[in-house]
């Protein structure tokens, strides 16, 4: 388990430069939230918009 939980803006540059692509701000809550593991966490999301990104 990671001791800090990287921030909105090294997720966001992280994916860019492994993917090539810029997560949506609800990517980014949904990886925060599984990095934590404090919650389980439900994404509802329309299909092909990034939902398998997350985990």
């Amino acid at each position: 388990m990671p001791d800090v939980v990287p921030s909105v803006s090294e997720i966001c540059n992280k994916t860019l430069q492994v993917f090539g692509r810029r997560p949506c701000l609800w990517q980014i809550e949904v990886t925060q939230t599984v990095l934590r593991r404090d919650q389980d966490v439900v994404s509802i999301s329309a299909t092909s918009s990034g939902k398998t990104l997350t985990f």
